[in-house]
C-alpha cells in the first residue's frame, strides 16, 4: 500500500466526522497544555483516542464520550503512559549525555 492509497483511505474514513474529530483535538490541546495535569490526564485520554480512532478504522459507530473511555481502566492507561514516557526520557539522555561530552572533551 503506497502513500496515496493510505491517504485516501483516511479521507474516506473520516468524512462526515470532522465535526466531532475538530472539538477533539482542541479539548486535547486545552488539557495537554496544563503542565501539572499533563502526566496524569493525558493517558487515559490517548487511550480514549487510540481506541475512538481504532472503532473509526474498524468502522463502528463512534461517539465523542469514548474520548474519556480510557479513564474507565485509569490505572493500567497512567501506567503505560508513564512508563513509555519514562522510556524515551531514557533513551534521549543517551543521545544527549555523549554530546555534552563530546562538547567539552
Amino acid at each position: 500500500m503506497n502513500n496515496e492509497q493510505i491517504r485516501s483511505e483516511a479521507r474516506q474514513l473520516l468524512t462526515g466526522m470532522w465535526w466531532m474529530l475538530v472539538p477533539i483535538w482542541l479539548i486535547i490541546y486545552l488539557l495537554s497544555s496544563v503542565a501539572p495535569a499533563n502526566l496524569i490526564i493525558m493517558g487515559p485520554l490517548s487511550l480514549g483516542i487510540a481506541q475512538m480512532f481504532l472503532k473509526l478504522h474498524r468502522k463502528e459507530d463512534v461517539r465523542l464520550e469514548e474520548v474519556f473511555a480510557g479513564f474507565n481502566d485509569f490505572a493500567r492507561s497512567l501506567t503505560a503512559y508513564l512508563l513509555t514516557a519514562l522510556y524515551v526520557f531514557l533513551w534521549m539522555l543517551l543521545l544527549i549525555v555523549p554530546g555534552i561530552v563530546a562538547a567539552i572533551g
